[in-house]
């Protein structure tokens, strides 16, 4: 059996938690989050709408242009 290592975030970006999930990762290790407000905005940063902000525009608009000339 395999074992599911975390992955550490640089920070609380969602940006680049949004990389670290389009990558694969199942287990994602936070930063320190000392309020209230920034374990929401994790949440948020993993979650898709309408529960979160994370999204698939840039993939599908990568995906739209293919083969196009």
């Amino acid at each position: 059996m395999g074992v599911l290592h975390p992955v550490p975030a640089p920070g609380l970006l969602p940006v680049m938690i949004k990389h670290i999930l389009d990558l694969g990762a199942q287990n994602i290790l936070m930063p320190v989050i000392d309020t209230a407000e920034q374990a929401e905005a994790a949440v948020r940063a993993v979650r898709y709408p309408p529960r979160g902000d994370r999204g698939i525009g840039p993939a599908l608009a990568r995906s739209a242009r293919w083969n196009r000339r």
